[in-house]
């Protein structure tokens, strides 16, 4: 079982954007009764592609968004404030999807994207 759960993590981890692997690996954790790993993985599709257009919309690199809100740091968007919707609760909520972490109420209170250019 847990050779299995590896090759499926290794292969994810080489392509973490391969949607359809992430639901075939799904499939295997409710296989093995572990449900809550299963809608994380389900999930992911969703909440990266929202993560990604959101990203797009505000002109900012993905990886420095997700970096930056993950790490507390924030980051730049050209304006004093950042777009609301980075208080948007579905912003962390996606966000807590694909980078695995949860995000505390402080966390969220406390990462804001302002222009530091």
């Amino acid at each position: 079982m847990e050779a299995d759960r590896a090759a499926f993590l290794a292969a994810i981890q080489d392509n973490p954007h391969d949607y359809l692997r992430r639901y075939v690996y799904a499939d295997w954790l409710d296989e093995h009764g572990e449900h809550d790993k299963a809608t994380r993985q389900r999930a992911f599709e969703k909440a990266d592609r929202w993560l990604r257009d959101f990203a797009e919309k505000y002109i900012i690199d993905y990886d420095s968004l997700l970096d930056g809100a993950a790490s507390g740091k924030g980051g730049c968007f050209g304006d004093d404030d950042g777009p609301q919707a980075m208080r948007d609760l579905k912003f962390w909520e996606y966000l807590e999807v694909v980078t695995g972490q949860k995000f505390t109420d402080d966390h969220r209170d406390t990462t804001y994207f302002r222009c530091a250019c």
